[in-house]
Formats: C-alpha cells, structure tokens, sequence
C-alpha cells in the first residue's frame, strides 16, 4: 500500500507536468494515481496531505484533454466526486458548479 507522504511527491511530479502542453505522460499517470488514492484508508481523508493530493489532482483534471477516454475519463469523474466532497475552496467551488450544472440542465428538459 502506498503512504500519503510517497502519494504526494508522485502527484506533485504530475502535477508540474500537467503544465506542459500535450504532454501525453499525465494523461496515462492520472488514472494510475486516482487507483492508488483509492487504496489509502478512509480515514486518511481527514489528513491534510490527503486534501492536497486530491486538490492537485483536480487541478491537474482542468489542463487536460477535454475528450477523454475510458480510464482517463473515470479518474476525472473520480477526482472530481472526491474534490466535491473535501470542506476547502475547491470543494464550495466544485458543489456550487455541479449544483449549477444541475440546474441548466433540469431547465432544458423542462423546457
């Protein structure tokens, strides 16, 4: 089992990455990363490096391809459910945009 202190040096390095256009290495890490975060103890969520791992990560998800593929696409989806729930900024930001994304399109069906 990997450790959180191992976790975020990995996610750092793929964090800084993660500014080089194109750069197709993240886009094969990220979902490697996102399975390994999903090894560490639930209690871990309440550590400090947890919700910096999961911060990076999601910051990591708005510089990448918006097409995604299959495993790159569930890690994003994955990132961002557990980004929703940390009690940060990031978090507010992520429920208020999932909230909004909601309610557009609950009024273009009712439309």
């Amino acid at each position: 089992m990997i450790d959180l202190e191992r976790l975020t040096s990995l996610v750092q390095t793929t964090r800084r990455l993660a500014d080089v256009p194109i750069l197709p290495t993240v886009v094969r890490l990220l979902p490697v990363l996102v399975a390994r975060l999903k090894t560490l103890s639930p209690e871990s969520s309440e550590d400090q490096s947890y919700v910096k791992i999961v911060e990076m990560m999601f910051e990591m998800t708005l510089v990448l391809p918006c097409k995604g593929e299959g495993k790159l696409e569930e890690a994003v989806k994955e990132i961002g459910w557990r980004a929703g729930m940390l009690e940060t900024d990031i978090g507010d930001w992520v429920r208020s945009e999932q909230r909004s994304f909601a309610w557009q399109k609950h009024t273009a069906s009712s439309e």
